[in-house]
Formats: structure tokens, sequence, C-alpha cells
């Protein structure tokens, strides 16, 4: 059992777990930034 390495199904998913893992933490860390309006915007 613990001697067996994963197959390309095994493999494929799990770089997708991570993957997705990753998008979702950039996501909140951008979307956790502050605003900023533009200095030419109009008041």
């Amino acid at each position: 059992m613990f001697s067996e390495w994963p197959d390309s199904f095994g493999w494929t998913g799990m770089s997708l777990v991570l993957a997705s893992g990753l998008v979702m933490v950039w996501r909140e860390a951008v979307n956790a930034r502050p605003r900023v309006a533009p200095l030419n915007s109009p008041r």
C-alpha cells in the first residue's frame, strides 16, 4: 500500500487541487487589499 506511487490520474487530481487552492489564496489576498480611488476621479 505505501510502497506504490500514484498513477497519472492521481498526479493530475493532486495538481488540480493544489492549483485551485493557490488560486483561492491569491484571490482572497487581492480582494483583501483596500481599494483606492484613482487620483483623477471626480469627487
